[in-house]
C-alpha cells in the first residue's frame, strides 16, 4: 500500500482551505489524481481529526461524510480519521468506542490514527512496573481496548503513533487485533541530508509484533523547530525529493528483514514551524495554493518506482 499524509478537517475547520486556500473539491480531485497514478492501494491519512479543543459537532457530520465519501470515491482504498488517546480513551468523558463509531459509521472513514498511543500504553506500565516501565510487556487495558475495537470494527485499520522514547506496544497472546494494526514510528535526521528512522532497533522490534505493518512518519509539532516535518519542509524541492527517495529506498531494501518499513509521504501536512514564514501551517506539496512546493509529481514518481507490485529495487 501507498501511505499518503492528506490532512483535512480538524473539528469543524477544513484546514487545507484555512491554511493553504485549497477547497474540498480540489482536494478530492487531487486524491483522484493520486489514485489514478498509484492504483487502488492508496491510504489517505488524517482526513478528519478531533482533538480535545477541536471537537466534531454533530451538525458537521453530513459535511464530513460528504468529504470522506468523495475521497473514497476517488479510488482510495482507505481514508483515515484521527483521535488522540490522551483525551479519548476508555475512561475519558470522550469515550474511544463512541468516537470511533462516529468516525466509522457517521463520517465513513475506514481507518483510524490513534495519537499518543504509546503514551497511553506507558501510563499503565509506569503504574504497574514503576522500577522498569520500558520493560512492561503486556498492558491488559490497552490490549483489551484494541481487541474490543477490532471486534466492533473488524474491517477498520488502526494506526498507532509511537515514539523511541517509550516502551514497545506488544499484543497479548490470544489477541487478534495486531493483524489489522500498523505502527507509526518517528523519522529523525542526522543532518538535512541523512534521513533515517529515529530508532532502527525500535523498527525491528515492532516488525516482530506487527510484521510488515511499520510506517515511518515525519513527526510534526508547530511549536518545535527541530521537528522532522519542519526540517523536511524547510529544504528545497530537490532536497525533499532526495529525502523521500532515500527513505523509500532504505525501507524497501530492508524489507527482507525486520528493519524494513513503509513511509507516510506528506502531500498535505503535517504542520510546519510556527515561527517561520509558513507560520506553522500545513505543508503543501501541490503546484498551487499557499506555500506550494510543487513536489507531488516527484513524490508520486518515487512511490511508483518503489511500489512492491512493480518489484522495483533500489
Amino acid at each position: 500500500m501507498d501511505f499518503i499524509w492528506y490532512f483535512g478537517y480538524l473539528g469543524g475547520e477544513f484546514q487545507p482551505q484555512t491554511n493553504l486556500g485549497l477547497t474540498q473539491k480540489q482536494m478530492i480531485a487531487e486524491a483522484a489524481n493520486l489514485t489514478s497514478q498509484l492504483g487502488d492501494n492508496v491510504v489517505l491519512m488524517h482526513a478528519v481529526a478531533e482533538s480535545a479543543r477541536r471537537q466534531i459537532n454533530t451538525s458537521m457530520l453530513p459535511e464530513l461524510h460528504n468529504y470522506v465519501s468523495g475521497l473514497r470515491s476517488s479510488g482510495a482504498e482507505y481514508v483515515s480519521g484521527w483521535l488522540d488517546l490522551k483525551y479519548t480513551n476508555v475512561t475519558s468523558p470522550s469515550n474511544i468506542y463512541t468516537q470511533v463509531a462516529m468516525m466509522v459509521q457517521s463520517i465513513g472513514v475506514n481507518a483510524i490514527w490513534l495519537d499518543h498511543a504509546v503514551g497511553y500504553w506507558d501510563a499503565y506500565c509506569t503504574a504497574h512496573a514503576p522500577n522498569n516501565p520500558r520493560n512492561c510487556i503486556e498492558d491488559p487495558t490497552f490490549n483489551t481496548m484494541m481487541q474490543n475495537l477490532h471486534n466492533l470494527f473488524p474491517s477498520v485499520l488502526f494506526f498507532l503513533n509511537v515514539s523511541p522514547k517509550n516502551s514497545i506496544i506488544t499484543p497479548a497472546a490470544g489477541t487478534s487485533w495486531a493483524a489489522k494494526t500498523y505502527v507509526l514510528p518517528d523519522n529523525a535526521i542526522g543532518s538535512t541530508t541523512k534521513w533515517q528512522p529515529a530508532s532502527p532497533s525500535q523498527v525491528g522490534q515492532y516488525n516482530t509484533y506487527f510484521p510488515g505493518h511499520v510506517v515511518l512518519h515525519f513527526d510534526s509539532q508547530a511549536k518545535t523547530e527541530t521537528e522532522p516535518m519542519w526540517q523536511f519542509a524547510s529544504i528545497n524541492a530537490t532536497a525533499e525529493a532526495s529525502a523521500i527517495n532515500l527513505l523509500l529506498c532504505n525501507g524497501l531494501e530492508k524489507s527482507t528483514n525486520v528493519t524494513g518499513y513503509n513511509l507516510l509521504v506528506p502531500i498535505i501536512g503535517g504542520n510546519t514551524y510556527l515561527h517561520s514564514a509558513q507560520r506553522g501551517l500545513l505543508y503543501n506539496s501541490l503546484g498551487y495554493g499557499s506555500f506550494a512546493k510543487n513536489t507531488v509529481g516527484s513524490f508520486v514518481a518515487l512511490l511508483q518506482k518503489y511500489d512492491s507490485k512493480n518489484q522495483q529495487q533500489c
